[in-house]
């Protein structure tokens, strides 16, 4: 029986002691072409909202602070982005799990009041008859020697599926496709 372990500190996944490459760090290499002119938008964004706009004519009064900013801006929406996700990944995590405790996965609605993209996630789970299987599930494969934790899986009409949350406005990459994929094919082979 193979010993694979996940170590939260530095986030390392390990079988019998060798370590193991996690699939984003996999992923990582895909190209994302859409963040190229989204950094670049964030830029000018930036820029226009250090000047002032008279007669369609832009004036910056500093120009230097003005470059320093477009140039970090993209990383600043990124971070403010990134905190957002990881509250709502937390929350999402905290209801699935209340659902497989008390529902025996049954998505139902929730009584009190919730934070709006919770909802959203609830509504999803509702409308579409989902029952939770499990929650932050650690998966690996010892043929490909990766491994992950997906958020979770579901069974719908009869179906089993692997979730992973992304909170994003649309579906812009292919990465989460090729991830979910992993996943299913470590699930299966475990």
């Amino acid at each position: 029986m193979e010993n694979f372990i996940f170590q939260e500190k530095g986030h390392r996944y390990t079988l019998d002691g060798k370590p193991m490459t996690g699939v984003t760090t996999i992923l990582g290499v895909l190209a994302k072409p859409a963040l190229i002119p989204w950094a670049s938008k964030m830029g000018v964004e930036a820029v226009e909202q250090s000047g002032e706009v008279v007669d369609d004519v832009l004036t910056v009064k500093d120009w230097s602070k003005a470059k320093l900013e477009a140039i970090k801006a993209h990383a600043r929406k990124k971070e403010d982005a990134g905190s957002k996700g990881t509250d709502v990944h937390a929350l999402v995590e905290s209801y699935i799990k209340l659902m497989i405790a008390d529902q025996g996965g049954k998505a139902t609605e929730m009584n009190e009041p919730i934070d709006p993209m919770l909802k959203k996630f609830v509504d999803w789970a509702v409308s579409n008859n989902v029952r939770f299987l499990a929650s932050e599930k650690r998966v690996y494969s010892k043929e490909w020697f990766v491994a992950g934790t997906f958020d979770f899986s579901f069974e719908k009409d009869g179906k089993r599926f692997i979730g992973d949350l992304k909170t994003m406005k649309r579906m812009w990459d292919r990465v989460p496709h090729a991830q979910t994929a992993a996943y299913r094919k470590m699930s299966v082979e475990m």
